[in-house]
């Protein structure tokens, strides 16, 4: 599975300190950056399905910020003694990025799929009838 973010955008954007206090050399932490790497991509292709053909054919800087986010945010909530105040932020603000893109607000650049998603409500209309009570009654 292709991932919109890896652990090392997450040194790059975060701090060496930060993900290394998550992280570290214990093959159990790395497992669970990968796992948090792996949700964040899972995340952001629900709300990207349906709009866009996956898997896409580049991932946008903007997926890449938003995946970090989601991740990080992910593994902040496991560590009982970090307040997580920024990264519940980060977060709020990744997945109010994603609906912008569902909805068509934010453009990625990249081609559409031809099924269109449903967003929203759907409302059908149809010719008037031809025949009601009324007309049927008299014949």
């Amino acid at each position: 599975m292709m991932q919109y973010a890896s652990a090392k955008e997450l040194h790059a954007r975060f701090g060496v300190t930060l993900v290394q206090t998550i992280d570290g050399d214990d093959p159990a932490k790395s497992a669970l950056v990968k796992r948090a790497l792996d949700d964040a991509t899972a995340e952001v292709n629900s709300y990207l399905q349906g709009r866009f053909v996956l898997p896409l054919p580049f991932i946008p800087p903007v997926l890449t910020q938003v995946a970090a986010d989601i991740a990080i945010y992910r593994l902040l909530v496991l560590r009982p003694d970090q307040t997580v105040e920024d990264a519940r932020k980060r977060y709020e603000d990744a997945r109010k990025r994603l609906t912008e893109i569902r909805k068509g607000e934010l453009d990625l650049g990249l081609p559409l799929s031809k099924s269109p998603a449903i967003v929203g409500q759907v409302q059908i209309t149809s010719a008037t009838r031809l025949f009601d009570r009324r007309s049927l009654r008299d014949a």
